[in-house]
């Protein structure tokens, strides 16, 4: 039998509270003795106690104290797990019981004290009070000095004589900022900044990253082949900053994969991801049964709900506000709607919170968000929180083994012949464990300046008010972080400008031609009396991040003839 109730000492008495049976008095010996066999002192001393009515039993007690590192600790035949204390029977109906105890473990065993950015070195600091260290350089002093990147070890041990082992893994570089590509803006738009080594990123950075973005804003007809991506949104994105021959070892190595879209019917939707070596995951299947020409092209194994809870079978919640009035569009764009941000994971590393019931469903109406007029719309993901994350249909363990270096593509397809919406962009966040440790990870950027808002750890919007009265020359801060602590910046002005709208006013005869301002009009087309707007918008000069336009409006009064 054992008993793990450890008894609260009352000077120098013990109470033990014998399971079932009753209560019994314990008292030691205030005397210790050395144990050879043990790492620390063990002292002894004797309890009574009654184990029935009928029988009672005196035996010895050890006290013994020992390394917290020294679990699952064996005594006498006896493996033990945790400290308590313990009573065990022996031969003879005797007892025999054990108190035991820890020598608590420093913590932490390696921190990193200071760590210069500029001149790129460092050093590392072990526990105080240890008896003794010994680094994996051979330095056996409490710091180390570091300059060069690496995996350094510390062993230490303490007055009890209880060694402990760490390591920590170092990354050194310099300023990865190789440029920075912004635009002028038109008040009321808005610029997209994000960060990555390679593609044509806003901040490219001569550093890796682990994380990178595709920004296009794609249209997605309605289950059409349209030119030039046919029936699917398929791009891709290329790494190569990973070891040699470096795979994909566990679902973890998968941040997550983010699209930002809007779309109405979610049920109209197929999403996958597909890895260097061609091997799929299904992130969202198809949910549909239509009959369009691109229907065809979804995989068979690729549709119908996922879960066993289906609260929405018709797959009637949206992404993000779309405009749902667009129906029988084919292939030229309609108007765009808002586009929300939707990560898919099974990363169980990173502290995610997922979804309320996402389970492998993701449309599902638990998580579902009123965007007006009788429509719902699945909640986003706050990517800098790491909130509100979707698990993928088909996990991405299916993408263990795949290359890590080589290009990743993300495919959407809308396989109804209603409905459509867009892809604004889309990005892959592998960890930055898997990056070489000569490479210091960038984790993060942000934009200091008016009217900015982060969207992700590497990606932010710059969207000046369509309110502002005048032109402006506005100076932004863009800053890069770096996984050791460093961050890199550089200061880029950007000119906003205010849409001009210039404004006349014209009369002329009823059947008279028009031509002025840039507008013309032939004699027929002015054959109706009354005032009438002209307008037209203007390509305004220069380099903008997207057509900024003037405008000129003309109130026409075509007055009757006399």
């Amino acid at each position: 039998m054992k008993v793990e109730h450890k008894c609260q000492c009352i000077s120098n008495l013990k109470l033990l509270m014998y399971v079932g049976i009753t209560l019994i008095m314990c008292f030691f010996i205030p005397f210790r003795m050395q144990a050879g066999a043990f790492s620390s002192p063990e002292s002894f001393g004797k309890i009574s106690f009654r184990v029935n009515e009928n029988m009672s039993s005196d035996t010895s007690v050890t006290y013994l104290t020992v390394c917290e590192n020294a679990f699952p600790y064996t005594w006498h035949g006896h493996v033990i797990e945790s400290p308590g204390f313990y009573v065990f029977s022996v031969s003879g109906g005797n007892y025999e019981a054990l108190d035991l105890d820890v020598y608590p473990a420093p913590s932490p065993l390696i921190s990193m004290e200071y760590f210069d950015c500029t001149d790129l070195s460092g050093y590392l600091q072990a526990p105080d009070n240890m008896v003794s260290y010994l680094w994996s350089t051979g330095t056996v002093t409490q710091t180390l000095t570091v300059s060069q990147a690496g995996t350094y070890g510390v062993t230490v041990t303490d007055v009890h004589s209880c060694t402990y082992s760490a390591e920590k893994l170092i990354h050194i570089t310099v300023n990865p900022i190789a440029s920075v590509s912004v635009h002028n803006m038109c008040a009321g738009s808005d610029q997209f900044v994000d960060v990555s080594y390679t593609g044509t990123p806003s901040i490219f950075v001569g550093n890796r990253t682990a994380s990178l973005v595709v920004k296009d804003t794609i249209f997605l007809p309605d289950g059409e082949y349209c030119e030039p991506y046919g029936c699917s949104y398929r791009s891709p994105v290329n790494f190569d900053v990973f070891p040699s021959g470096a795979t994909v070892n566990s679902v973890n190595d998968i941040r997550y994969v983010r699209i930002k879209m809007e779309h109405s019917w979610s049920k109209d939707i197929y999403i996958n991801i597909t890895c260097p070596n061609g091997h799929k995951a299904d992130i969202l299947k198809y949910g549909g049964s239509g009959t369009s020409s691109c229907n065809s092209t979804i995989p068979q194994t690729s549709r119908g709900w996922q879960g066993p809870d289906i609260s929405n079978a018709f797959g009637s919640t949206y992404f993000g506000v779309p405009v749902d009035d667009d129906i029988g569009s084919g292939c030229t764009p309609t108007p765009m709607g808002t586009g929300w941000n939707y990560c898919w994971s099974n990363n169980n590393s990173e502290g995610y919170q997922y979804a309320p019931g996402a389970g492998s469903l993701i449309y599902r109406d638990q998580h579902a968000h009123s965007i007006g007029g009788g429509h719902e719309s699945f909640d986003s993901t706050n990517v800098a929180n790491k909130t509100n994350l979707y698990h993928p249909d088909q996990s991405f363990a299916s993408l263990v083994g795949c290359p890590l270096n080589g290009l990743w593509y993300i495919e959407v397809v809308d396989g109804y012949s209603i409905d459509n919406g867009y892809i604004f962009e889309w990005e892959l966040m592998l960890s930055s464990n898997l990056m070489p440790q000569e490479q210091a990870p960038v984790t993060g950027m942000d934009v200091i300046g008016p009217w900015t808002q982060a969207i992700s750890d590497t990606s932010a919007v710059i969207s000046p008010p369509a309110t502002l009265e005048s032109d402006v020359d506005q100076a932004y801060t863009f800053i890069v972080y770096e996984e050791d602590g460093c961050h890199y910046d550089t200061v880029q002005t950007i000119h906003i400008h205010v849409p001009d709208i210039e404004i006349y006013y014209d009369t002329i005869c009823q059947g008279t031609a028009y031509n002025a301002h840039g507008f013309s009009r032939s004699a027929s087309a002015t054959n109706t009396p009354g005032d009438f707007w002209l307008k037209r918008r203007v390509n305004t000069p220069g380099s903008y991040n997207m057509p900024c336009f003037d405008s000129v409006k003309v109130l026409l009064t075509i007055n009757p003839k006399p």
